[in-house]
C-alpha cells in the first residue's frame, strides 16, 4: 500500500511550490538541493547570476558553480555551504567572485517517504534566516526556527505562544494586521512588507515574507530578512536627495533674496550720504544696514552648507571671530548651559571662510547642548601651539608646524567608546534615541571643513564625564591694520572724460539704486530692463563698460557678455549675480575676459569695482 507515500509526496510537492513562490520575491540568490547537491530549485536572482533556465537545473550540481581545481566531494557540500571557512571556495559569476555567504543555503528535501514533521525539520528548521509559524486566528507564534530564537534572545518555550503583533512597533502593527486581513479575505496568498520590531526585541527592520502554511492553511509562515542596513541606506539616499533639493532651492532663493538685499543696502547707502553721524536718522539707517548685512551672511551660510557657493577663504582674526560669535553661541546653548570662552586678545589669524568658522563652532556647541540636557558647562579655549614633529591627531597624522588650537569641552553624557571611531561618518548619529533630532551631518561637516583648511581634529570622551574636541588650524600670521575708509582707497580715473555705462538688470530696485549712485559719481548711464534691450543697444553703439546681471529671462547676462565681446572685444564687462555658482559655470564655459561682482554689494564696493575695471582698460 503506497497511498500514504503518494500523499506525502503530493504534500511535499505542494509545499515546495509554495516555498518557490515565496523565494521568487527575495532579493538574494536562493537554491534548494537534494542530498547529493543536485539543484532542485533556484529563484530568479540565482538564475540571472548564472544564466540558468529551469530546464537546465537537473544538469547541474552545486559544485559546478564553485571555483577551485579539486572536485567537491558529495559528502562535503553541506558543510561547505554552512561554513564558509571549511573549504576556501567562492562562487564565480561573470568573472567576479561572490562569497558563498552571499548566497543563502535553504536546505535539502528529505526523501518522499519521510513524515511531514521531517520535512519541516529539514526545510523549516534549516533556513538560515528567522522563520515563524503563526496561528491564523490568534496570531500567536506556534513555532520558530533556531535563527528566530537567536533573534529574540529568548528560549524556544518563551517564544512559543507569544502574540506576534505585540512584538512590533505601532506602525508595523498596523501594516502587518493589514497583510493578515488581505490573506484571510482571500485577496492574496502571500504578502511582502518591511516591519520593525520594538526596542525590546532589537529595534531592527526586516523585509518580511508572509504566506500560508500547514495542510489546512491553519498557520501563516513568516520569513524575516534583516533589512536594517538596507533601510538605513534608503534613509540616507532620501536625506541626500532632500539635501540636493534644498541646495537647488537655495540657489533660486539666494538669487532673488540677494537682489532685494542689494536694493535695501543700496538705498540705505544713498540715505547715509545725505545724513551725517549727527543726524537723528543716522542710527536708524545704520540699524537697517546692519540687519541687511546679517541677512547677507545668512544667505551665504545657506549656500555654503548646501555646496552651492564656492568657499572664499580669507585671513580672519581668531579673537575678532569669537567676539562676533559669542552672542550667537550663548543663544544656541541657552538657557541651561553655561558658556565660558577663554580667547587671548591678540592678532593671530587663520585662513578660512568666516561662515565656515561659525559653522564649526555652532555645530560643536549644539552637540554639547544636546549632551547636557540637565545643564552643564561648555568651555572654549584657544591657544597657539607649535609642534616640532608629526604626531597622530584623531584619524590623521598632523605634520609639524604652527597651529591655532581650539579646545571645545563639555560636561555632558559623553560618547560611548564603541561609537567614537564612527562619529565623523556622514549620517551616523547617537542623538536619535534621546532627542530625535540627529541628522548625522554635523560632525562630518565639521571634519570636512577642518580638513579642507589643512587642519586636524581629535576627540576624547568619557561616559558621564564629558567630551573634549581639539581643533588644530594652521597659523596664518598676524592681522594688519585696515584702512577705515573704503573711499580713500579708490583709484583715481586716469582720464577726466565722462564714461558711458550700459546697465542691464531685470530687477527694478537694483537697477534704480545702481543707476542713481553711478550718475551721482559722474557716469553716464543707459538702463536696460532685459537682455533683449541690451542686445539692441549694443548694436547701436559701443560703451565704456557693460554692467549686467547674469540671471534674466530669455536673454541672460552671459548672452549679453558674449555678444558684447563679439562686437567690441575691447569693452570690459562686469557680471553681477546673487548666486555665485552661475559665475563658476560661466568661467568654465567661456574664454572671454570678464569681471564678477557678487550681490548684494555696498555702493562704495560697486564704485571701486567700476573704477578698477575702467582704469585697467585705459592702461
Amino acid at each position: 500500500d503506497v497511498s500514504s507515500t503518494i500523499a506525502i509526496h503530493q504534500q511535499l510537492q505542494k509545499q515546495l511550490l509554495f516555498f518557490s513562490k515565496i523565494f521568487e520575491t527575495f532579493h538574494n540568490p536562493l537554491y534548494v538541493v537534494d542530498k547529493k547537491g543536485k539543484l532542485i530549485f533556484v529563484n530568479q536572482i540565482f538564475s540571472q547570476l548564472f544564466n540558468l533556465k529551469n530546464d537546465q537545473l537537473s544538469d547541474f550540481v552545486l559544485a559546478d558553480f564553485l571555483t577551485g581545481n579539486t572536485p567537491l566531494p558529495e559528502q562535503n557540500w553541506e558543510g561547505l555551504c554552512r561554513d564558509n571557512n571549511a573549504v576556501p571556495r567562492s562562487f564565480f559569476v561573470h568573472q567576479q567572485q561572490i562569497r558563498i555567504s552571499d548566497v543563502f543555503y535553504v536546505g535539502h528535501l528529505t526523501p518522499y517517504t519521510a513524515a511531514q514533521s521531517s520535512f519541516e525539520n529539514s526545510f523549516f528548521q534549516q533556513i538560515p534566516f528567522p522563520a515563524l509559524l503563526i496561528d491564523v486566528f490568534s496570531k500567536k507564534i506556534k513555532r520558530v526556527n533556531p535563527s528566530a530564537v537567536g533573534l529574540f534572545e529568548k528560549n524556544h518555550p518563551e517564544i512559543t505562544g507569544t502574540d506576534f503583533l505585540s512584538l512590533l512597533t505601532e506602525a508595523s502593527y498596523k501594516t502587518c494586521s493589514e497583510c493578515f486581513g488581505k490573506m484571510l479575505s482571500g485577496e492574496t496568498e502571500r504578502e511582502q512588507t518591511d516591519i520593525t520590531f520594538s526596542v525590546l526585541y532589537g529595534g531592527k527592520t526586516f523585509n518580511s515574507f508572509l504566506g500560508w502554511s500547514g495542510p489546512e492553511k491553519d498557520v501563516f509562515i513568516l520569513y524575516l530578512i534583516d533589512a536594517t542596513e538596507r533601510k538605513n541606506l534608503e534613509n540616507q539616499v532620501v536625506h541626500a536627495q532632500k539635501m540636493q533639493a534644498m541646495g537647488q532651492m537655495a540657489g533660486g532663493v539666494a538669487h532673488d533674496f540677494n537682489n532685494l538685499l542689494t536694493a535695501i543696502i543700496g538705498f540705505t547707502d544713498l540715505l547715509l550720504e545725505k545724513n551725517n553721524p549727527q543726524s537723528p536718522n543716522f542710527p536708524d539707517l545704520m540699524q537697517i544696514k546692519g540687519n541687511a548685512n546679517k541677512a547677507t551672511a545668512l544667505v551665504a551660510q545657506l549656500l555654503t552648507f548646501s555646496r552651492k557657493q564656492p568657499v572664499q577663504k580669507k585671513l580672519i582674526s581668531v579673537y575678532d571671530a569669537f567676539v562676533d560669535l559669542s552672542a550667537l553661541l550663548r543663544r544656541a546653548v541657552a538657557p541651561f548651559v553655561t558658556l565660558q570662552i577663554e580667547v587671548k586678545r591678540n592678532s593671530d589669524c587663520i585662513n578660512m571662510a568666516p561662515a565656515q568658522f561659525t559653522q564649526i563652532l555652532l555645530n560643536l556647541a549644539i552637540n554639547a547642548k544636546d549632551a547636557m540636557q540637565s545643564g552643564g558647562i561648555l568651555k572654549i579655549i584657544t591657544q597657539k601651539e607649535k609642534t616640532k614633529k608629526a604626531k597622530p591627531c584623531g584619524l590623521d597624522i598632523m605634520p609639524a608646524g604652527e597651529y591655532i588650537k581650539i579646545i571645545v569641552s563639555d560636561t555632558g553624557i559623553g560618547i560611548a567608546p564603541e561609537n567614537l571611531p564612527r562619529i565623523f561618518e556622514p549620517f551616523f548619529t547617537t542623538k536619535e534615541a534621546n532627542t530625535k533630532s540627529g541628522t548625522g551631518l554635523g560632525l562630518s561637516t565639521v571634519y570636512g571643513i577642518v580638513r579642507a583648511c589643512d587642519g586636524y581634529i581629535s576627540v576624547d570622551s568619557e561616559k558621564n564625564i564629558g567630551t573634549i574636541f581639539c581643533i588644530y588650524l594652521p597659523f596664518a600670521g598676524k592681522k594688519q591694520k585696515e584702512e577705515i575708509s573704503v573711499a580713500s582707497a579708490l583709484p583715481v580715473l586716469s582720464t577726466p572724460s565722462q564714461k558711458h555705462i550700459l546697465l542691464v538688470d531685470d530687477e527694478e530696485g537694483v537697477r534704480l539704486v545702481t543707476a542713481r549712485y553711478l550718475k551721482n559719481n559722474g557716469f553716464l548711464i543707459t538702463e536696460c530692463s532685459s537682455g533683449e534691450q541690451a542686445l539692441e543697444m549694443l548694436k547701436q553703439r559701443p560703451f565704456d563698460l557693460v554692467l549686467t546681471d547674469m540671471v534674466m529671462q530669455q536673454v541672460t547676462g552671459e548672452d549679453v557678455c558674449q555678444k558684447s565681446k563679439e562686437l567690441y572685444p575691447y569693452v570690459p564687462v562686469i557680471l553681477m549675480s546673487g548666486y555665485s555658482e552661475n559665475f563658476i559655470q560661466h568661467a568654465t564655459q567661456n574664454d572671454a575676459p570678464f569681471h564678477f561682482l557678487a550681490k548684494p554689494f555696498e555702493l562704495p564696493d560697486l564704485l571701486k569695482a567700476v573704477h578698477s575695471v575702467i582704469n585697467s582698460k585705459s592702461e
